[in-house]
């Protein structure tokens, strides 16, 4: 037996390895390549928030940890407790396939119940509710048809417990930070499993008569605090939802619309005027309105008001006796060009 038994757990770490060697990120070119992910997310300098700075995060994994301590209790001490009901250790042996048929039929049925209603993190409190009120039952209980429906009723809202945790999860969290999210919440929930039966044993060697009341309840009474973490969960996802509606943030340069997106643009590239001392195309000068041949026929400009232009009639009259002032006329510098506070349909095809 213990040869067959080593050649089994050789294949299996064999297997294991294969598996783990092939668990490697897609080469993907440059463009296209995903910043890693940094394990757990601690710092704010990576690409993503860190997880374990998130407050729903930690909301969830406290309420999972809080089932995690009574979750096993009923599965692990259910058949001494039958037996010290008075049944056979036949038929209290036979309780824990109520189990395996409860969780078979629970999970699609609550899962498609989360679906239809769009309220999973409820439904996820409900489930904890009725593992709690199992557990009660479960105190109250001595025969076997009776601690057979519990088992049920038990199987039922823990395989709904299991598939709807992720989906949790992934109502606060992006689709690339799941993996690690649904983690932390399943350790969570783990390690505080680990120390669940131990305790029940503890306070039923410490009963006397020895009895599973007190365990049983106490077990109820972490999945209802459990419950009531989650439905807090949802209280404040509500809360941030609506803070994120009265207070949207302002939009990105490329939610605009083509002319307004292209408008800081145009106004950051226009060419500065003699006054303001900077070349055409630096950055901070004023747009200027320019007239080219495309948009001379709709938008005239006279020759007296160009810049650089010596009126005729001018000089004329500065020639003439009497005309003292004309010749500062005749000096004056050309007018500054005119900005424009509203680009034209020209400037604007320039730009895009």
């Amino acid at each position: 037996c213990q040869p067959t038994f080593r050649v089994w757990a050789v294949a299996i770490l064999g297997m294991c390895a294969f598996v783990s060697s092939m668990c490697r990120p897609p080469k993907l070119p440059g463009s296209m390549m995903q910043p890693r992910m940094t394990f757990p997310y601690l710092s704010r300098g990576g690409p993503h928030p860190p997880l374990l700075r998130s407050a729903p995060l930690l909301l969830l994994m406290l309420a999972t940890a809080a089932a995690g301590l009574g979750f096993y209790v009923l599965p692990v001490h259910l058949v001494q407790h039958a037996q010290d009901n008075g049944i056979t250790s036949g038929k209290a042996s036979s309780l824990v396939s109520f189990f395996g048929v409860g969780l078979l039929a629970g999970r699609v049925p609550l899962g498609w119940l989360a679906d239809w209603t769009g309220r999973r993190i409820l439904v996820f409190a409900f489930v904890n509710m009725a593992l709690s009120l199992a557990n009660l039952l479960a105190a109250l209980m001595e025969t076997f048809l009776a601690l057979a429906t519990v088992a049920a009723l038990y199987g039922l809202a823990a395989g709904g417990y299991v598939a709807l945790t992720p989906t949790v999860v992934k109502e606060f969290t992006s689709t690339e930070a799941l993996p690690q999210a649904a983690g932390l919440v399943y350790t969570a929930w783990g390690l505080m499993m680990m120390l669940g039966p131990p305790a029940a044993g503890l306070l039923y060697a410490q009963s006397s008569p020895p009895c599973y009341i007190s365990a049983f309840c106490a077990a109820a009474g972490m999945l209802f605090i459990a419950g009531i973490l989650v439905v807090a969960l949802e209280g404040l996802l509500a809360t941030q939802r609506r803070r994120k509606v009265e207070d949207p943030p302002a939009p990105r340069l490329s939610e605009l619309p083509l002319p307004l997106a292209a408008l800081p643009k145009y106004i950051e590239e226009g060419a500065g005027g003699p006054a303001s001392g900077n070349p055409k195309g630096s950055r901070g000068g004023a747009a200027v309105e320019e007239v080219t041949e495309d948009d001379a026929s709709s938008n005239p400009v006279e020759p007296s008001a160009s810049v650089g232009h010596r009126d005729p009639d001018a000089e004329r009259r500065c020639a003439e006796p009497g005309g003292g002032d004309a010749p500062e006329m005749a000096h004056q510098s050309p007018p500054e060009p005119r900005l424009s506070a509203r680009p034209d349909e020209a400037s604007r095809r320039r730009c895009l």
